[in-house]
């Protein structure tokens, strides 16, 4: 090796050397500043402790002090008086015969008998509505008149129930089926063969199950995707399809969050498979369980809506213990930092309210499992023809 490299290899070490000191030099500052941090937080907590310990003895001795400067006042006035002990009051002792008029013309207490509950008590018979297909009523009479009479409308009832004509509520029924208990029976909504061929039928409510392509925080609204984790078939089971590894697209809002919160809802929008189908799919999410929403870790940003309050109602506590210290030193009783603590109060005052409306947020890391519910009917016969084996 010559000179020349020799000399760069020195200067690379030492290049190094200091490289790594400057490291060790900021790492001992950072040190420093947290353990000077501790410190200051350690000796506002001893202040703050000894000038509420000092403040209540000093409370107790001036009043003692102010009891003994009361007697000794008193005593070189000449105008001290021991305190004297107050004299019980003796009552008027009454005579024997006293005792018996007061007693007579004391009037007897009333004493109201209680009504035994487990006796029988004979209450009058009121009417009775019998509800029914008609309304009857049962008189308190104990004749058999109003036996018949409702045996009679029973009798009708049940004719009117299988020679019923339609009600007003059955065409309501269909649209918004705020009448389908009107009348003497239930009528039910009619029953209709689905138009669609179940070979090539996804139907209602079907689960799809995926795992998250990105990465969801719920900060700002955005889109998002997963991967078909399982083949999806028919109704009937027949035919495939949705292939696994298909790929599903959908977006979010922000600001749906609120504290107690878990879950954000997702809209699923489309579905696209290996063989370039696009299927329109407009569906809520679910967890992998089915649960309605995606549920995550949720950040409630505790420190950032209450931290800064906190620091700087502590700075008011320690300017406020340092003030009454300087005050008690002194003669005069002039409170100079009135006006700073004003301030402190108001700043944090203000910074509570403006961070005290963070909304959560929720994270989902991807990868994690989640669902599709299928919203309604989806026919694919525009897309696949079925065809039988060997033609």
């Amino acid at each position: 090796m010559s000179n020349q490299e020799k000399q760069e290899l020195k200067d690379m070490d030492l290049q190094s050397e200091l490289q790594a000191q400057s490291v060790n030099v900021k790492k001992i500052q950072i040190y420093v500043f947290f353990i000077a941090c501790v410190f200051i937080l350690l000796i506002f907590a001893y202040i703050f402790a000894k000038s509420f310990i000092g403040s209540s003895d000093d409370t107790a001795n001036t009043q003692a002090k102010e009891v003994n400067k009361d007697i000794a006042s008193s005593v070189k006035l000449k105008d001290f008086i021991l305190p004297q002990k107050e004299e019980p009051v003796k009552e008027e002792t009454k005579s024997f015969e006293e005792l018996l008029k007061e007693r007579e013309q004391e009037k007897p207490v009333e004493v109201t008998p209680k009504e035994n509950p487990f006796e029988l008590v004979s209450k009058p018979l009121q009417p009775r509505i019998v509800k029914g297909a008609g309304l009857v009523v049962v008189s308190s009479s104990s004749d058999g008149g109003a036996f018949n009479a409702q045996e009679n409308n029973t009798q009708e009832s049940s004719n009117n129930i299988f020679n019923s004509k339609p009600m007003q509520g059955d065409n309501a029924l269909l649209s918004n089926g705020s009448n389908d208990f009107i009348g003497d029976v239930f009528t039910p909504t009619s029953a209709s063969v689905s138009q669609f061929d179940p070979n090539l039928l996804l139907s209602k409510g079907t689960y799809i199950g995926c795992s998250l392509k990105t990465r969801l925080v719920s900060t700002i609204k955005g889109g998002i995707a997963c991967i078909v984790s399982n083949d999806v078939y028919s109704s009937n089971g027949n035919v495939l399809l949705i292939e696994k590894g298909s790929t599903i697209t959908g977006s979010f809002s922000s600001g749906q969050l609120n504290d107690g919160m878990d879950r954000l809802f997702v809209i699923w929008q489309e579905i696209r498979t290996p063989n370039n189908i696009i299927i329109p799919v407009y569906s809520g999410a679910t967890d992998e369980l089915g649960a309605s929403g995606i549920q995550g870790w949720v950040d409630h940003h505790y420190m950032k809506r209450f931290g800064s309050a906190i620091l700087l109602s502590i700075i008011d506590d320690s300017l406020n213990i340092l003030a009454n210290q300087v005050i008690n030193k002194k003669e005069n009783s002039v409170d100079y930092t009135e006006n700073s603590r004003e301030t402190s109060r108001e700043i944090a005052n203000t910074a509570l309210e403006k961070m005290i409306n963070i909304q959560p947020t929720l994270y989902k890391n991807h990868g994690d499992l989640v669902g599709v519910y299928v919203n309604k009917d989806i026919d694919f016969s525009k897309v696949y023809q079925l065809k039988r084996k060997g033609f």
